[in-house]
């Protein structure tokens, strides 16, 4: 009979551990790349440029019209006094009246990837609400005057009716004469 053989192969490389981790690790790898291309690509938003300037007693509050082509939320905080406004998308610009020296205004567009951008404006005292904190007391004033000029000449018309009255009652009316009418009529 024959004999057994025993044949040994040397031509057989090892595997190790590494191998089976470097492949899963590359296929990772490309995945991250391809996610990070595709995401690069989508272009950046554009920015608001939300910009507040003082135009005259007013503030002039305006931002990039493109960026707010489906409309944006605007909120003003003056002071204690918080102000939110929808803003429609035709629109790139507004005044507001501010009421202290301090203005903070936000501008968000309505797009779900849209930043926020504050933006700060102090006003120049003079211009804001304390100048209309005097007219208003210049205002008030003029009305107090109004009405002690109103209340003294309503006494001098009551004052001048009954001195009238009195007149009237001294001054005897006369009686009145019945005239007699003699009516001729033609033929």
């Amino acid at each position: 009979m024959g004999s057994a053989t025993t044949v040994v192969h040397h031509d057989i490389p090892n595997i190790y551990l590494r191998d089976w981790v470097q492949l899963p690790l590359a296929c990772v790898g490309a995945a991250l790349l391809t996610y990070l291309a595709v995401a690069g690509l989508r272009s950046a938003p554009l920015p608001l440029d939300l910009a507040v300037r003082q135009d005259g007693s007013q503030l002039r509050i305006t931002w990039n019209r493109q960026t707010t082509a489906r409309g944006a939320i605007l909120d003003v905080i003056d002071g204690g006094r918080h102000t939110a406004l929808f803003v429609p998308a035709n629109l790139s610009s507004v005044t507001y009246l501010a009421w202290t020296s301090d203005v903070e205004v936000r501008l968000a567009a309505a797009a779900r990837d849209s930043a926020v951008e504050i933006a700060r404006c102090l006003v120049r005292e003079p211009e804001s609400s304390s100048k209309l904190d005097r007219e208003m007391a210049l205002t008030i004033e003029g009305a107090a005057a109004l009405r002690e000029a109103f209340w003294k000449r309503s006494a001098r018309v009551d004052k001048l009716q009954r001195t009238a009255n009195r007149l009237i009652k001294t001054v005897p009316v006369p009686p009145e004469r019945v005239l007699a009418v003699k009516s001729t009529w033609w033929r």
